[in-house]
């Protein structure tokens, strides 16, 4: 049985702010460390829990993050990215969990640590009435495969944004945040030593049979979204399935799980390449 891991860096344990987590920063080689252990860790738990190999995808900034030479030798590694920002690049119906490490809550969270959802450009987003970031977006993907979310790590208010959608996920959490260039953060040896627990105990649930559900929410889907700029709202109305609600803010919906997934990346293809009035 695989392990698919989509691996950020905001939620991994020691990272707190853009100077670490922004490619290029003057602390984003230690960040780099960080992340490739805590992967490599989550894989070692997945191993011993009944697992046997695993496909990281890189999943933040250049996705070039992960240290390739320092990789678990069991993990081939996803980089760079395809056409669209897709988190879960390179997954298919072969997984039988998927483990998203070091993700991050969504752009309006409450002490949100480095808090986004794919852009700044969307400054809110709620998912069927609920709030929503990445890991939602990548459970809807995961599920459209029948494969469940297994574990997820992050800061804590992470798993407050997530729960009320997947209530059945295993947590590793990281730090806590106070703003959103700042935190709390756990000892490392401690994120470390939950980590490999959590990720064991995950995968021998999925070996089992007892793991988490994938998810697969009743249609219709509808994504309300809260721009950051006239601008950007003007850009994607007419999109299929979009409808412009205010003068900053869209709705998207889909009648099944694979039609929103795919008008959500044109959706946001759009959004990066909008230009807002100076």
């Amino acid at each position: 049985m695989k392990l698919f891991v989509s691996a950020d860096i905001e939620g991994i344990g020691g990272v707190a702010t853009w100077t670490q987590a922004r490619v290029g920063g003057p602390e984003h080689k230690r960040a780099r460390q960080w992340m490739t252990e805590e992967v490599n860790i989550a894989i070692e738990g997945a191993l011993e829990g009944g697992l046997s190999e695993a496909l990281v995808c890189d999943a933040h900034g250049d996705a070039t993050n992960i240290l390739w030479e320092e990789l678990h030798p069991k993990a081939r590694l996803v980089t760079g990215w395809g056409p669209e920002l897709d988190m879960l690049l390179g997954i298919d119906d072969g997984f039988a969990t998927v483990f998203l490490i070091g993700h991050h809550p969504g752009a309006s969270a409450r002490r949100g640590l480095l808090s986004h959802c794919f852009t700044r450009r969307i400054l809110d987003c709620r998912f069927n009435g609920l709030p929503c970031n990445e890991g939602v977006i990548a459970a809807i993907q995961a599920g459209i495969h029948g494969i469940p979310i297994g574990l997820v790590s992050g800061q804590v208010e992470l798993e407050e944004e997530l729960r009320p959608t997947l209530p059945d996920f295993r947590f590793v959490p990281t730090k806590q945040g106070l703003f959103w260039q700042s935190a709390i953060l756990d000892p490392r040896a401690a994120v470390h030593r939950r980590m490999r627990a959590a990720a064991r105990e995950a995968a021998e649930a999925i070996a089992s049979g007892a793991g988490p559900e994938p998810f697969r929410p009743e249609p219709p889907l509808r994504l309300e979204m809260e721009l950051s700029s006239v601008e950007a709202a003007a850009a994607v109305e007419g999109l299929e399935g979009v409808d412009r609600t205010g003068s900053a803010r869209c709705l998207l919906a889909a009648d099944d799980a694979r039609a929103f997934i795919r008008r959500f990346f044109k959706l946001l293809n759009i959004l990066y390449a909008a230009k807002d009035t100076p």
